[in-house]
């Protein structure tokens, strides 16, 4: 009996901890493609083939995480946050 119940909790805290890491793999999946679509924010097509000023790049940054990443408030917010600060060090407040 002890043994079956010893295998019977090793099996579920397996089937936890697997749970666990198929959930934080996602939010790094989502997390690289929230940073890859940052880094495209960088477009000639949106700067007309000029250098953007920095805090264009984060506004624009911004604009295409809210658009494509609206389903995931948590990876929003974080980079929002983010975001926000930059453009504060950068002095822009509007």
């Amino acid at each position: 009996m002890g043994v079956l119940l010893a295998l019977t909790l090793g099996a579920l805290l397996t089937w936890r901890q697997a749970v666990l890491a198929e959930h934080l793999a996602a939010t790094a999946k989502a997390h690289l493609e929230a940073m890859l679509n940052v880094l495209s924010a960088a477009s000639s097509d949106v700067d007309a083939g000029r250098e953007p000023r920095a805090s264009e790049f984060l506004i624009e940054a911004a604009r295409r995480l809210e658009a494509r990443f609206s389903d995931d408030p948590a990876l929003i917010w974080s980079s929002l946050s983010q975001i926000g600060i930059g453009l504060m060090n950068l002095n822009h407040f509007a």
